[in-house]
């Protein structure tokens, strides 16, 4: 199991998802959220720790800000960032900013104030 990543709350990538969907603005993922991940698992809440290994083939262990007893409790996203193993797990609170599905790092993230989502573009087009 992956349990030394906790599920972390942040705010900072609450208000620059939030901001791009309202802006109706593309960003590429990568300056969003940098770091050394290849692949970023969206998950919409709230699911059981159970679901979200079946759906995104991952062996996680929940715990931290959102988790009661083996699951992911707010309403918004859970976001799981993987680089092989578990590198990083962040909530986005209340808020559903992220879509649900695999995301790779050379993804262009396409906010869309109505009817107030994100999608994922291809980058090449």
């Amino acid at each position: 199991m992956f349990g030394t990543v906790s599920v972390e709350y942040d705010e900072q990538l609450n208000d620059e998802l939030t901001n791009l969907r309202e802006a109706g603005e593309s960003k590429p993922f990568k300056e969003v959220f940098p770091g050394d991940w290849d692949q970023a698992h969206g998950i919409v809440g709230p699911t059981t720790e159970e679901h979200i290994n079946e759906i995104t083939g991952l062996d996680v262990e929940l715990r931290g800000s959102g988790i009661y007893r083996d699951s992911f409790m707010n309403d918004g996203n859970l976001i799981i960032f993987t680089s092989g193993d578990v590198v990083r797990m962040v909530s986005t609170g209340k808020r559903h900013v992220f879509p649900h599905g695999t995301v790779p790092p050379d993804a262009v993230l396409q906010g869309e104030p109505d009817p107030g989502r994100i999608r994922i573009v291809d980058p090449d087009g």
